[in-house]
């Protein structure tokens, strides 16, 4: 008997203080009244024992009525539990309706004469219970309260048998089993009871033992729904750390030039985030706002060709009308376009539109379910998530094409202009190297057009460069392309030559000489233009790409001292000239060796106040015989040659030298930008001297600016980025310089580890045109917007610097502010 009370006291105490805490955490009254239930259950079996071992009658009727009102008391809490549990709407009033009987009964139990249980004069026994344990018991008539007692009893028992009914219908089956058998053990245990009370069986009190199985079975069943949402608290958390990862993933991912790979990566992303066996990102058809062209496509996550469908009728249609929608209720038939027949039997889909800056929707994203529990919040999160990368790309790539369509073509002739032409010329060389092919370059000048600008003005020397660029632009194909030069020159660049080239040459000059002279109209002015050109074919006749355009310049010059009017081929005997160029790269080398031939200007750099930030390091040649050398004369020779890499380190030597001799003599210091061309950037060790030189002379990094070409990044990009970032580690500093006007693509400015973006000189020369203009802002603007500086190179008068001020420029450097000085008059310049 004792095993027995301390085994149900302790399982009620641990039910209530388990319930209790629950309720606690999730606010939930019906678990409240349960533990209150269980509290009552533990005084119950509490005052069942003690009243077992009574030793006198008064002592025991007192236990005896303790003992019934626990039973009395606990009614009312058990139908509030079980009612609000199964929300029955009339819980309340069955509530108060059992409070007041209890009230009742507890009253006259407490305060008659007579014993509600065992009636008037009841009479205690002992003896002997089924285990052999001495026990006591009280023996009397019951009261006609007690049928009552029992009546209520019953009437509640009845009630629960309906909540379980009621659980059951609202598929809580555990809940309805549990209570259903507990009614029926509570059954059997009153009838126990009321054998006990008679004498007829000598066991002790257990019917409170139904309900504290109950409450058992309760705190189980929230314990097991404690472990399962910890196992879905881990679940989400690792769902919401793979969503967090793809997100970050997402938030740094860009389009760059694989735009396909990039919108492959979206939707491949949200199949792996999701049970979705059918995902598209599409585009709205320009001039069709009911058609969508795919970008990228994903069936059971396998990559499907792109297609075209109709929206109208579809859940497109639904989409690209309210936002991001959702249906779980659909057929595959609804979605009209080739891929429905062989997708599988969508049951659900969710969508969002991709919209612009403007809040215009441009497309779609849709994602297809065979089962409708694919779709929750954390789906819809990745889903905007995307929506929102794809709507950025889509307008960076917008951004980059206007950009790049200004950096390649020439306003004036709507033709590509001479950075277009480069890159294309690489790359026929490089193809036409591989494949053992020729390509041919023709360089065309119009003769005499200075002449037009004197007599008609130069606007109309525009509008005949516009009238011509037409024409060229009507002639190109598949195998001519024809660019701007600048100026008055152009280039016709003729590949997959099948025929004798000389004959091929002489049919298209032909045609290019009618284009050229076929009589101008302008207004009432007639004007007629004549032109020259020189030829190349490369690379038979030439031995690096670097020559083309300098052998077709070295024919055209031919044709037009013959005479002009007429097309030259470069010939061997133009080799003369080349031969200069061997002698000027011999005077360079003597020259590395004579240090007063060579020496370095520095050319100051302001901010918008014109206060000094810097300066830009500069090499001068003075021959001895031939006097002054442009850098623009040796530079080329230099790199051909690969003397760039000697004359790069007599440059660095020279600039630490006087950076550290200023350091000595406490000479304010300034940063220096030291250019680096491409045949230098692309040596392996060059990185590797600059910082060894730089420790050398105890140079501080953020002294030292490194300019470098778009150009010098070409060889391979991604040493290149791993170099750039070698330097920057370091606190140097890294410049672009003259941008726009390399080869390179714009959305390597993405990649390149970057400090400052130089705008180049021939923007500047052009900024009253409006073009012009609108191309630096936006150069600005790239700037700002990555967090790069930005130098103005060329600035040469007061308007251009106003200008570039109102656009955000920091920086200036140019004549208008001073021309480059030697270090004797830089130092003069700092210190004034």
């Amino acid at each position: 008997m004792t095993i027995y009370f301390v085994t149900v006291i302790t399982l009620n105490l641990v039910c209530f203080l388990f319930i209790l805490l629950s309720g606690i955490q999730h606010k939930k009254h019906h678990y409240y009244s349960l533990a209150i239930v269980n509290l009552l259950l533990v005084g119950y079996h509490f005052l069942s024992w003690r009243f077992h071992q009574a030793s006198t009658v008064s002592e025991a009727i007192t236990l005896s009525r303790l003992h019934t009102n626990t039973v009395i008391l606990g009614w009312p809490f058990i139908i509030y539990t079980f009612g609000h549990w199964c929300r029955f709407r009339y819980t309340n009033l069955m509530v108060l309706a059992f409070a007041t009987i209890a009230a009742i009964f507890t009253l006259f139990n407490t305060f008659s004469d007579a014993v509600l249980r065992h009636g008037n004069n009841p009479q205690l026994i002992k003896f002997d219970n089924l285990l052999g344990e001495p026990m006591s018991l009280l023996v009397g008539e019951p009261s006609v309260f007690f049928s009552m007692f029992h009546a209520g009893f019953l009437l509640m028992t009845v009630i629960l048998l309906l909540f379980a009914l009621r659980f059951y219908k609202q598929q809580h089956n555990f809940i309805s089993l549990a209570l259903t058998i507990g009614l029926g053990l509570s059954v059997a245990t009153s009838f126990m009871s009321y054998q006990i009370d008679s004498g007829s069986v000598p066991l002790f009190y257990s019917g409170g033992l139904p309900f504290t199985l109950i409450s058992l079975a309760f705190a189980l069943m929230l314990s097991v729904s404690y472990r399962r949402n910890a196992r879905e608290l881990d679940h989400q958390r690792q769902r919401q750390g793979e969503f967090e990862l793809a997100l970050r993933r997402l938030a740094t991912s860009a389009a760059g030039d694989d735009a396909e790979h990039f919108y492959v990566e979206l939707v491949t992303t949200l199949y792996q985030l999701s049970p979705a066996e059918f995902i598209f990102i599409g585009d709205i058809r320009a001039g069709s706002e009911l058609q969508i062209e795919t970008r990228a496509v994903l069936k059971h996550g396998e990559q499907s060709p792109n297609f075209t469908y109709q929206t109208e009728g579809t859940p497109s249609q639904e989409v690209l009308n309210r936002g991001i929608h959702s249906e779980k209720h659909i057929s595959a038939a609804s979605f009209h376009c080739q891929e429905a027949s062989e997708a599988p039997a969508f049951t659900s889909y969710i969508g969002i539109p991709i919209v612009n800056s403007a809040r215009e929707k441009t497309g779609l994203i849709m994602m297809f379910f065979s089962r409708p529990d694919g779709i929750d919040n954390a789906l819809q999160q990745a889903l905007q998530v995307v929506s929102s990368r794809a709507s950025s790309e889509s307008q960076r790539d917008q951004l980059e094409q206007k950009l790049r369509s200004m950096a390649y073509y020439d306003y004036l002739s709507n033709l590509p202009n001479r950075a277009r032409l480069l890159e294309v010329l690489n790359a026929t060389y490089l193809d036409a190297t591989r494949h053992r092919q020729n390509a041919l370059l023709v360089l065309l000048d119009l003769d005499h057009f200075g002449e037009i600008n004197r007599k008609y003005g130069y606007e109309i020397g525009d509008q005949v460069i516009h009238i011509l660029g037409n024409r060229f632009a009507a002639y190109r194909s598949a195998d001519v392309f024809i660019a701007r030069n600048g100026g008055d020159d152009f280039a016709i660049l003729l590949t997959n030559l099948q025929a004798d080239y000389t004959a091929l040459l002489h049919v298209h000059w032909a045609a290019l000489k009618a284009i050229v002279s076929d009589e101008i109209t302008i207004g009432r002015r007639k004007i007629s233009v004549q032109c020259s050109a020189g030829a190349v074919l490369f690379p038979e006749q030439i031995e690096s790409r670097f020559d083309v355009i300098s052998s077709a310049e070295h024919a055209l010059q031919q044709a037009k001292e013959r005479g002009r009017n007429q097309c030259s081929l470069f010939a061997p005997e133009m080799l003369a000239i080349k031969d200069a160029a061997r002698e000027l790269e011999e005077d360079l080398s003597s020259a590395l060796q004579n240090n007063d031939e060579l020496s370095m200007v520095y050319q100051p750099k302001v901010d918008a106040h014109g206060r000094l930030t810097g300066s830009e390091a500069l090499l001068r040649w003075h021959h001895p015989v031939k006097g002054f050398i442009s850098p623009a004369h040796f530079i080329p020779i230099a790199e051909e040659t690969g003397l760039i890499h000697e004359l790069g380190k007599w440059v660095l030597r020279r600039v630490f030298e006087q950076i550290r001799d200023w350091q000595q003599r406490s000479v304010p210091l300034y940063r220096v930008s030291i250019n680096v061309t491409a045949s230098q950037f692309a040596e392996g060790d060059f990185i590797h001297y600059l910082l060894a030189q730089r420790t050398e002379y105890n140079i501080p990094a953020q002294l030292i600016e490194v300019e470098l070409t778009e150009s010098s990044l070409l060889f391979d990009s991604h040493k290149a980025i791993e170099q750039l970032k070698t330097l920057q580690s370091t606190g140097i500093s890294v410049a672009l310089d003259d941008f726009g006007t390399g080869y390179s693509s714009l959305s390597y400015l993405r990649d390149l580890p970057l400090n400052v973006l130089k705008i180049d000189k021939s923007f500047i020369d052009n900024i009253d045109h409006q073009q012009s203009k609108e191309l630096v802002r936006s150069i600005i603007a790239i700037g700002k917007h990555m967090k790069l500086l930005t130098v103005a190179e060329g600035t040469e008068s007061k308007e251009q610097v106003e200008m570039l001020k109102e656009m955000g420029c920091d920086y200036f450097q140019g004549y208008y502010f001073s021309r480059p000085l030697t270090p004797e008059a830089f130092e003069a310049y700092v210190m004034r």
